[in-house]
């Protein structure tokens, strides 16, 4: 297997946002996720939580109707009951790159280099998700990830997310391209191979974002509030101190962090009945992630990848990157810090 050097992904970097890059995917802008379909995410005047977790679901009864063929009410709840059991056995472990080839400064400068690519060619956010999740499971099992070959692995991974997530997945031509055609057609199908039998064929993980429409759509999210939330969870995928943590509770720090931070408040009252109903999770739950994930966003402005900032800062993402509550210093985020933060007391 050739191996490519990270130096490469950062001129690919400079090429995608300076040079001119064709649309090769212009059908793909005007496809939607099914789940998301008709406004699934309903402003706080069009959804209500509701103060009884026993009920089968808080949407209201109306809504409910509209979208149950796309929203398989009758089975939401055996879905996620299986979602919440199987993101425990695919858990990659806590010190992952502990005795690996590859360093955490070229993992995240690789999923950074790959939110550039998920953008371009306007992928679901499962697929990018999912793509991040490969290369940890692959790094972990393999053992054979380094810093030469990671851009490599990198593509393999996204063109197999691609082809998990997508109706109209990635082609080999599309890797080429955004490599500088520093990789051969025959290196990147034999690294999907190879990451193929190494996870024993399983794709099926959870990501963040399948629990985070699940909550804001609990909740009454607002559109702003949602993104917020997806801004939040996308941020944990380029330090690799999160691949451990379960989805569903990145899912559940990034909804509470988005409601704080949209509202301006610090309220545990955020965290309803019927999300810890649907979620399973207390706020004590992940008490101690808030401040870890609340330092990630802080620390941001500061680092030198910026490709989810900016991708957030546009107006399709409510430019939720730019909101005066995730800024540093002056942001409300910075209230949750530290360890001690009072949002539950």
């Amino acid at each position: 297997m050739a191996t490519s050097s990270m130096y490469v992904d950062e001129n690919v970097e400079n090429r995608g946002c300076k040079g001119k890059m064709p649309v090769l995917r212009q059908t793909r802008s005007e496809r939607k996720v099914l789940g998301e379909i008709k406004n699934v995410i309903h402003t706080k005047q069009e959804t209500k939580t509701t103060a009884n977790p026993q009920e089968e679901t808080p949407i209201p009864k109306k809504v409910a109707r509209e979208n149950n063929f796309l929203n398989v009410t009758a089975y939401v709840n055996d879905i996620y009951k299986h979602l919440r059991r199987i993101e425990k056995k695919l858990l990659v472990s806590e010190n992952h790159l502990e005795g690996q080839q590859i360093t955490e400064k070229t993992r995240a400068v690789l999923v950074d280099w790959l939110v550039k690519i998920q953008s371009h060619f306007q992928l679901l956010q499962e697929t990018l998700q999912l793509t991040v999740h490969i290369i940890d499971s692959y790094i972990e099992k393999s053992k054979s990830v380094t810093n030469n070959n990671a851009q490599l692995i990198g593509l393999a991974a996204i063109f197999l997310a691609s082809k998990y997530e997508e109706t109209d997945a990635l082609e080999v031509a599309d890797l080429l391209f955004v490599c500088n055609e520093e990789l051969q057609e025959h290196e990147i199908l034999k690294a999907e191979g190879e990451i193929l039998k190494c996870l024993d064929y399983n794709l099926g993980h959870p990501v963040p974002l399948h629990f985070i429409r699940r909550y804001s759509r609990v909740a009454g999210a607002t559109p702003a509030e949602h993104s917020l939330a997806k801004y939040i969870s996308d941020m944990t995928l380029l330090d690799a101190a999160f691949c451990h943590v379960k989805p569903s509770m990145i899912a559940a720090t990034s909804v509470v962090l988005a409601f704080c931070v949209a509202r301006n408040k610090i309220h545990p009252e955020f965290w309803t009945v019927g999300l810890i109903h649907f979620s399973t999770y207390k706020l004590s739950d992940f008490f101690d992630l808030i401040p870890k994930i609340a330092t990630l966003i802080v620390d941001s402005s500061s680092s030198k990848l910026q490709s989810i900032r900016r991708k957030y800062s546009k107006a399709q993402s409510y430019c939720v990157s730019l909101m005066p509550g995730v800024q540093p210093v002056t942001g409300i985020i910075n209230q949750f810090c530290e360890k001690s933060h009072s949002i539950i007391k």
